[in-house]
């Protein structure tokens, strides 16, 4: 969601011709786009570097 977001507001941003546009010092409004592609980075790397470990250890059994 957070990478088609990003996306969409490149694509929009070209069109309207506001890529540009000084928002803040040397940031153009394209450059807001690496807002959410970064927080989907940090999503995926979460995902693989700390819950796909988790979700791949063997259950421990108790045995009597």
């Amino acid at each position: 969601m957070l990478w088609i977001s990003a996306n969409s507001y490149w694509m929009i941003s070209e069109f309207f011709h506001f890529d540009e546009v000084l928002v803040w010092h040397s940031v153009t409004g394209k450059h807001l786009a690496l807002v959410p592609f970064g927080a989907g980075l940090l999503v995926l790397a979460f995902y693989y570097l700390v819950q796909k470990p988790r979700e791949n250890r063997p259950e421990q059994v108790a045995t009597l």
